[in-house]
């Protein structure tokens, strides 16, 4: 499953400086669960087919990032960034999303603002997650030598 909304903290009054704005909310966790069993590998993917925008129109395109393992990836319209994958030990879920509120995790959707590029009001954007079924590493040994 994946949230419908995410909620960023950003303050009425926008900083004149380049300015990291955190998640504060989600409407549900992001969580997959994988019942193919023992070994299998997947992937999720994100990207936003609508930019940031303003009710008047005015588009933030370059505002929404996400940081993982200390690399920030900007998510742009149209281009999948890669977030999470692992191969599959159990039926048990992952919940991606519960990384995001871990201090102790630098991990998660922020969204960054230019000074002077915001204005005041609200905005919407969407965010596209895709799960992908993504072929394992075999690593085996030649028997013809």
């Amino acid at each position: 499953s994946a949230p419908k909304e995410l909620n960023f903290e950003i303050p009425a009054k926008i900083s004149s400086k380049k300015q990291k704005y955190p998640l504060i909310s989600t409407s549900e966790q992001l969580k997959v669960k994988d019942l193919r069993g023992n070994g299998s590998t997947w992937s999720l993917k994100v990207k936003m087919s609508q930019v940031l925008t303003h009710s008047s129109g005015r588009e933030l395109p370059d505002a929404v990032h996400y940081r993982d393992n200390g690399v920030d990836q900007q998510l742009a319209l149209n281009v999948e960034a890669l977030i999470y994958d692992t191969t599959t030990f159990s039926t048990e879920e992952v919940v991606i999303s519960d990384r995001w509120n871990n201090p102790l995790e630098d991990t998660g959707p922020f969204v960054r603002i230019q000074p002077g590029e915001a204005l005041k009001g609200s905005y919407s954007g969407v965010i596209q997650w895709s799960l992908q079924d993504v072929p394992g590493t075999s690593v085996g040994m030649d028997n013809d030598e």
